[in-house]
């Protein structure tokens, strides 16, 4: 994609579902993703591109390439390297994309896509605080951040799991037909054991936490859970872990397939900088 997509206002959007018949528009077909696919906004050649190969190849590390004043996010030269070749995603990084992949999915709903869900994304750092305590689980520790926004009326809710800054996996919770999911782009090696025995189940507890606390009851009794094996791309290295939980969860917000490979890595990865890159500008122009 060649150009700078104008970021709509979110006051100006309307859910199609809120029009009268009368006035209401066919929902708009979501063009699919392809097998060889390019970032939320940006393809090769252009001006972001070229900015993450200029930061990848300078020696800066403390110099802030991004600031998202709302989220309260920033990704520094160094941040932005964990991108470069064989680099391993930092939480930084993680959460700045992930962002933006909340806002595009808002920004389809809006615009009448069919097919999207309603989707919320936690910080990686729910997981971590969450399971901070010697016990591995702390409510109370999260208790106050869903509170300015509430998660249970969504659809999904997408949450990327930091193991020890050594394995990125994605949790996905269908709050509509009560599953929740584990995403191991490492299944079967490593750290893939702790969906099941350990992820899972914590989230379930949490999101019954959630539930008695928010005052907010699903009509849902019995819950499954289940590591998603069927169809989840798998990494061939030691690194790219990070690369495939964000696209993970890009693809389940938009509602599509899962058609990526380790292939695909070197084009995912500059794709995703150029998209944390193109937020200066977005930033700059809203101040």
């Amino acid at each position: 994609m060649c150009g700078q997509e104008e970021p709509a206002k979110r006051s100006s959007l309307k859910r199609s579902s809120s029009r009268s018949p009368a006035s209401a528009k066919p929902a708009r077909p979501l063009r699919p993703i392809t097998a060889r696919p390019s970032s939320l906004r940006h393809a090769g050649g252009n001006q972001w591109t070229a900015k993450v190969q200029q930061v990848w190849r300078s020696r800066g590390k403390d110099d802030v390439v991004v600031v998202d004043g709302p989220a309260n996010l920033q990704v520094t030269y160094k941040n932005l390297r964990t991108l470069r070749g064989s680099g391993w995603l930092d939480d930084e990084v993680v959460n700045l994309y992930l962002r933006l992949v909340q806002e595009h999915n808002e920004r389809l709903r809006g615009l009448g896509y069919h097919g999207i869900p309603d989707v919320a994304i936690l910080s990686s750092f729910f997981w971590t605080r969450v399971t901070y305590t010697a016990a591995k689980y702390d409510y109370p520790g999260v208790q106050r951040w869903t509170r300015r926004n509430p998660v249970l009326h969504k659809d999904l809710l997408l949450i990327p799991i930091n193991h020890s800054n050594v394995h990125w996996c994605l949790a996905c919770i269908d709050l509509k037909a009560g599953v929740i999911s584990y995403y191991d782009s490492m299944a079967g090696n490593g750290l893939s054991g702790h969906g099941e025995a350990h992820v899972l189940p914590t989230l379930l507890r949490w999101l019954r936490d959630e539930m008695a606390d928010k005052k907010h009851p699903l009509p849902i009794g019995q819950w499954q859970l289940r590591v998603v094996r069927k169809g989840v791309p798998q990494q061939r290295d030691s690194c790219s872990c990070g690369v495939f939980a964000c696209v993970y969860a890009e693809r389940l917000a938009f509602g599509q397939a899962f058609t990526f490979s380790q292939a695909d890595m070197p084009a995912l990865r500059l794709g995703l900088g150029a998209d944390i890159c193109a937020l200066q500008v977005e930033a700059r122009a809203s101040t």
